[in-house]
């Protein structure tokens, strides 16, 4: 599963979960990636971790990528919409904790600097998700959010 709100940056990482040959599902908001994960919101479930199936009822997740910035439910979509204040909230923050709690592998991938949020790769650290300081966009930033991805679903079935 990928979690960003711009599609530009969706598309980056879907070519670089293909390139790496994998398939992959995308979200744009905290409110859909949230109803996906919640589809599995039993450990037995997830406890396995098998390759995604491609029926959409019955998706499995091997692991999840997730932006730190980005709008959250529609009411709160509807207040910014309403105050003019667009200020996105840190809400890959709510999916990295849903995975930790459900068991999925996850990596964040933001540009810390530009959110003025360094503070996030403390809080990460504790969750046991790696952080992918993305400084500037650079281009290989979702080749190595993959490789940081695999590398944590590799610990899990080895864990597992």
């Amino acid at each position: 599963l990928i979690v960003d709100d711009k599609k530009e940056e969706r598309e980056k990482a879907v070519g670089a979960v293909h390139a790496a040959g994998h398939a992959c599902i995308k979200a744009r908001e905290l409110h859909d990636a949230l109803l996906f994960l919640e589809q599995y919101d039993d450990a037995e479930e997830v406890s396995h971790l098998p390759t995604m199936s491609r029926d959409r009822e019955h998706i499995q997740w091997d692991g999840v990528i997730t932006d730190l910035h980005y709008p959250g439910d529609f009411e709160e979509q509807a207040l910014a919409r309403e105050t003019g204040e667009t200020k996105e909230l840190p809400n890959g923050l709510t999916i990295a904790a849903a995975c930790n709690r459900l068991g999925i592998p996850c990596v964040i991938c933001t540009d810390v600097h530009h959110h003025h949020s360094a503070w996030i790769k403390h809080v990460a650290k504790q969750l046991g998700i790696p952080v992918i300081d993305d400084k500037g966009c650079s281009e290989d930033a979702w080749e190595r959010t993959v490789a940081a991805l695999l590398v944590e679903i590799e610990k899990k079935a080895v864990t597992a």
